[in-house]
């Protein structure tokens, strides 16, 4: 929390609270708890909200929950169901996956198979790869070398552990600086302000985004 507080006294809300009406100048909070807790401890007087009727907004998030848990969906069209039900209801990763009844760690890890490049997403789809795999390719630091990995499955029908193994080989004979516990914390921190997956590397921050859209609004937020 702490970090939060210090990332919104230094940019404010980057992501606006859901709220409905309820009277004529009343509101209620849908969500955004935590922000709005650690904006109050911040100073704040005011913060950005999205306003949303909630009888429809109950209406369209049930609908889309509905469709997320259907079983025959593959692990991209789920991820692109959890991402929506993040951009269209101001939720952060903790809030989404209480809707869904299922732990964050899970609804994080599936939402993370969009981070990989398209032709990637594409044969996890085919079911030419498996979610082991993509969670595999994942770890890797370069695009180049998941799609290296990617070819290694193709060509020697790797298993999950064997690419594993393979992987491990490889990143044992680097010296990756060691990632302590106060980089994960402004991690997660500034993913739940900015509404997207952020990763901090050595004298960098990465903002994903998907879409021209979700790109001038993140510039927008920063820009507050």
């Amino acid at each position: 929390m702490e970090n939060l507080i210090q990332s919104i006294k230094q940019h404010g809300i980057l992501q606006p609270l859901l709220v409905s009406p309820v009277a004529v100048g009343q509101y209620e909070l849908i969500a955004g708890e935590r922000r709005l807790r650690a904006a109050k401890l911040a100073g704040l007087e005011q913060v950005p909200v999205l306003v949303r009727d909630v009888a429809d907004l109950e209406k369209v998030e049930l609908a889309l929950i509905e469709n997320i848990q259907r079983s025959d969906l593959n692990p991209v069209e789920k991820a692109e169901g959890y991402r929506k039900l993040l951009q269209e209801f101001g939720l952060n990763h903790e809030e989404a996956s209480k809707k869904l009844g299922i732990p964050r760690s899970s609804f994080s890890n599936t939402l993370r198979v969009l981070e990989l490049p398209g032709e990637l997403q594409k044969a996890l789809a085919d079911g030419k790869i498996t979610e082991g795999h993509a969670k595999v390719l994942l770890g890797l630091a370069t695009v180049a070398e998941q799609k290296k990995y990617f070819q290694l499955i193709q060509t020697d029908q790797l298993s999950v552990q064997r690419l594993s193994q393979a992987v491990s080989g490889k990143t044992k004979q680097r010296h990756a600086p060691v990632r302590n516990a106060q980089t994960s914390a402004y991690e997660e921190d500034l993913s739940l302000t900015l509404g997207t997956k952020v990763r901090i590397g050595p004298k960098q921050i990465v903002i994903q985004y998907y879409s021209a859209e979700e790109l001038a609004e993140l510039v927008k937020r920063i820009g507050r």
